[in-house]
């Protein structure tokens, strides 16, 4: 058996002679070994040589240049023994239809589907910033001492993007004048150092030719083209309207760039003639000034060359061109590493001399710039000692294609367009592609910022200051509905959700996102969590939870603040971030959004949450109604809370429209926000200092002024129509055995529960608190006990001297009364018995005489026991209401008497 292979021959035969059985196992042994080595020699070569591929776009011109230092690459591989082999791929113009974009748009492909196609990339350095998140990041990857060799390649945004190196350049490209000295000695001009200065040396070149009839003179090129070329041409002009050498790149609002844009269009109508490519100028020699990059062909040997003019003698400006090298971050580790080596050798000194030497490019290395041999040769060291570069603006935007587009569509429009064209509102809507607008205090746009920190600072010391009558004696009463401290807390809610109008003003940030999310949380904790406490506390049917809330408040309201503490923490695991809202031919504006799905299914929570709380508040209002010691509080907060609603519907509704104006943005949220805040304070605050100082009092009158007869009953008549209604269907109900219907008379008698704790006056407590004979109030039983609010502790120590009266099993009524006479207090009780028994105490049948009975009857102990006559007027309007009807019952003379004896014994007990 034979294999050859570059690396060895091996050769086995056996013998033609008959070997022993050792021999034989010997010799199969040595061929064993001999063939493995043959494979692991041949594994360990495929695995060690590491083929690279590369890519890039080139004109015809610049093909030579890829082709030298890939071969290069390749023979210095070879050589130090590198085991790495390169193999590039152009795309060139004249086998493609495509441009330069669309070559970006083929790397955008490959690398966008993570392929590892292609490890090593040449771009033009336009893209530098299209291409960081799929390139590596080259500080990571190469020597801090190379990277230092190259002249501002970490600051420049041709080479760098967020902080990440991208890209090292591997020839760079520089604009320039070439001027006909031929033209320039024969009028006895010297080259131009200011744009004005060439425009009148062009001037009166061009007047002096025509008369030679020199037709075919081209005195200035220009270069205001449509393409990539006529966007760096504009740039780098109004670049070189700084103000110095040190100034950054004029804003476009600025007068600098207002007068290179006039300057640009005084070039182009009196000396410019726009041509794409130049060269024929510069090679027959009938041009005076030609605008072109520094090139490396055959020129007329009068062109002299020199940096672009600018404003001021001293101030230049040009555009930085070229070609950079990047990395593929999803090639193999192997090839990541082998890339660095083929990188920094195609971008060292050795390669780059060459590149100075025989294609007169620019590199990036300053150093090269102090050698005589290149320096001698060519204008290089001139020009790269005197130019002043200016990187394309392509990390302005996301897409540097789609600005410059625009840009050049706006320049254009008033270069080529009417002269009626204003050459500031172009460079407003260029400036306004890439400005965000917001709402600030030193805007020169707008004085609403201003306008807005005066309101908001005027309506916020207001209620700083209006804290103070909660610490005046006789506005006590007008703030018992929440404690001293829940008013300061309600009042700081206030504040703060004023204060979150304060963080829209200014630029927007992620910081300013996340902190205006959790001040309207607080807020909205401030303000309505105290008065959800006063509502658990004040439900009218007395049970452990309200019992428990009542006697926490302040672990209460503390629970909620930890809640929100809680949910910003989450929301911080998937940060807000900023989104730029961008509207064509208007002005465009940052919003927050929130970063992941996370974060939106916990904000979308939170909202529920407290929509939850807001609902139940409101059901505790509707529950509470009637509730005669808060009365008043309770009408006035079902106003505001009814106002607030509307402003949460109108809130939901502008989240969800896509409002495309920065103004009405803003205000909108601010005014609904400032409107909450007043709406509230107004009505749950202002109003009661109002109402004292109008009517001397805050509105413990109003239920008294709401119900005139409210010493006696304030009960209206569908109320009472309503418990015995009540009565009646429960009765009804009990006597119905129908399996069917259990889950309907559950739900009927919870609506009713609810219904009758809405119609009830007083809290219904099962609960003793120091009273000896507390009142105990039967479910189906409705208490009626209006009081003046002015006389609480006297209603409490007459609310536990009252006896009870018992009723028989289907129910009674029990009606009390607190009023004043000559400042005493008087309790009336009334027991109406709902059945007619054997002892009714009037008969159904009554006649005159017998109401009349009964009138003098009420007189004459009204008489005997000092009752007042509003009292006396109610017991007779209830008794002829009682025998209208035909099931209604009367009292008898002596049970009337003996009622007014008992009332008489608990007044004279007090």
């Amino acid at each position: 058996m034979v294999i050859n292979n570059n690396k060895f021959v091996i050769i086995s035969s056996l013998s033609k002679f008959t070997l022993s059985l050792k021999y034989r196992i010997f010799y199969l042994f040595i061929n064993y070994l001999l063939i493995n080595l043959f494979f692991i020699n041949n594994t360990i070569d495929n695995v060690i040589a590491l083929n690279l591929n590369a890519l890039a776009y080139a004109p015809l011109s610049q093909t030579q240049i890829y082709s030298m230092i890939v071969n290069d690459f390749n023979e210095y591989s070879k050589i130090n023994n590198l085991n790495v082999t390169l193999d590039l791929t152009l795309i060139l113009p004249s086998n493609s239809t495509s441009n330069t974009d669309d070559y970006c748009s083929v790397i955008d492909v490959f690398l966008e589907k993570k392929s590892d196609k292609y490890d090593i990339i040449f771009y033009n350095n336009v893209y530098t910033s299209r291409f960081e998140p799929l390139f590596l990041d080259l500080n990571e990857w190469l020597p801090k001492d190379f990277i230092n060799m190259f002249e501002n390649i970490e600051r420049s945004e041709s080479y760098s993007y967020n902080n990440k190196l991208i890209g090292i350049p591997v020839y760079i490209i520089y604009s320039v004048i070439y001027n006909n000295m031929k033209y320039l000695n024969k009028y006895n001009k010297k080259i131009p150092k200011t744009w004005n200065e060439l425009l009148e040396t062009g001037k009166y070149i061009l007047k002096q030719e025509n008369k030679l009839n020199n037709t075919n003179i081209l005195i200035y090129n220009g270069g205001f083209v449509e393409d990539e070329i006529g966007m760096g041409t504009i740039y780098e002009f109004m670049y070189s309207y700084r103000d110095n050498v040190e100034a950054p790149f004029p804003s476009l609002r600025s007068k600098n760039a207002l007068e290179a844009l006039k300057m640009i269009k005084k070039l182009k109508n009196e000396i410019s003639a726009d041509l794409d490519y130049p060269l024929e100028k510069l090679i027959d020699g009938n041009g005076v000034f030609i605008k072109s990059n520094y090139i490396n062909i055959p020129i007329d040997k009068n062109y002299k060359v020199s940096i672009l003019p600018g404003n001021k003698p001293g101030v230049s400006g040009t555009l930085i061109g070229g070609y950079n090298i990047g990395l593929n971050k999803y090639s193999s580790n192997d090839k990541k590493n082998a890339s660095v080596k083929a990188l920094m050798y195609m971008t060292s000194k050795d390669v780059q001399r060459k590149l100075m030497k025989n294609y007169k490019r620019f590199s990036g290395i300053s150093s090269l710039y102090d050698e005589k041999e290149i320096c001698e040769i060519n204008d290089l060291c001139y020009i790269h000692n005197n130019v002043q570069p200016v990187a394309r603006p392509t990390s302005i935007t996301n897409d540097y294609n789609e600005y410059s587009e625009k840009f050049r569509y706006y320049i254009y429009k008033y270069l080529y367009g009417k002269d009626d064209v204003d050459p500031a509102e172009m460079l407003r809507h260029i400036d306004d592609i890439t400005r965000y607008y917001y709402i600030s205090i030193n805007s020169k746009d707008s004085n609403i910022g201003i306008l807005i920190v005066i309101i908001y600072g005027i309506l916020s010391l207001t209620i700083i200051l209006s804290s103070i009558f909660l610490f005046i004696k006789k506005f006590s009463l007008c703030f018992t509905f929440l404690t001293k401290e829940f008013w300061i807390l309600s009042l700081t809610g206030y504040v703060l959700l004023i204060f979150t109008s304060f963080i829209d003003l200014e630029r927007v940030t992620t910081f300013r996102c996340h902190l205006k999310l959790f001040l309207v949380f607080i807020c909205f904790t401030f303000i309505f969590i105290p008065v959800l406490h006063k509502l658990i506390s004040n439900y009218p049917e007395d049970n452990k939870i309200s019992y428990w809330i009542k006697r926490h408040p302040y672990l209460f309201v503390i629970l909620f603040v930890i809640f929100d503490l809680f949910i910003n923490g989450l929301i911080l695991i998937h940060p807000y971030k900023v989104e730029n809202v961008i509207i064509t031919n208007d002005k465009n504006f940052q919003k927050c959004s929130t970063n992941g799905l996370l974060s939106r299914i916990i904000i979308i929570i939170s909202i529920v949450l407290k929509i939850i709380i807001f609902l139940f508040s409101s059901f505790l209002i509707f529950i509470e109604w009637y509730l005669k010691f808060i009365f008043s509080e309770i009408h006035w907060y079902a106003s505001a809370y009814l106002i607030d609603l509307l402003y949460f519907i109108l809130i939901i509704i502008f989240t969800s429209v896509d409002i495309r104006n920065y103004y009405a943005y803003f205000l909108i949220r601010e005014l609904i926000s400032i409107m909450i805040v007043m709406t509230n304070y107004i009505l749950l605050y202002v109003i009661r200092i109002i109402r004292f100082k109008t009517n001397n009092n805050c509105w413990n009158d109003y239920y008294m002024e709401k119900f005139p007869q409210s010493g006696i009953d304030t009960t209206p008549t569908y109320l009472r129509k309503f418990s015995r209604n009540f009565e009646i269907s429960s009765l009804n109900d009990n006597n119905i055995v129908d399996s069917n219907n259990n889950n309907n008379k559950k739900k009927n008698n919870k609506i009713f529960k609810y219904l009758e704790d809405h119609f009830r006056s007083e809290i219904k407590s099962s609960r003793k608190r120091g009273c000896k004979s507390e009142q105990i109030v039967m479910r189906k039983n409705i208490l009626y006990s209006p009081i003046d609010h002015r006389r609480r502790a006297s209603f409490s120590k007459n609310y536990c001297s009252e006896k009870y009266v018992s009723s028989n099993h289907k129910s009674s009524l029990i009606l009390s009364a607190n009023y004043e006479n000559n400042k005493n207090s008087e309790n009336i009780l009334f027991n109406k018995k709902n059945s007619i028994s054997n002892n009714s105490l009037i008969n159904k049948s009554k006649n005159n005489e017998d109401i009349s009975q009964l009138t003098n009857t009420i007189l004459n102990s009204n008489n005997n026991n000092n009752i007042s006559s509003s009292s006396t007027k109610f017991l007779l309007d209830e008794y002829n209401q009682t025998s209208i009807s035909s099931n209604s019952l009367a009292l008898s003379k002596e049970e009337l008497d003996n009622l007014m004896e008992n009332q008489k014994d608990i007044t004279e007990n007090k």
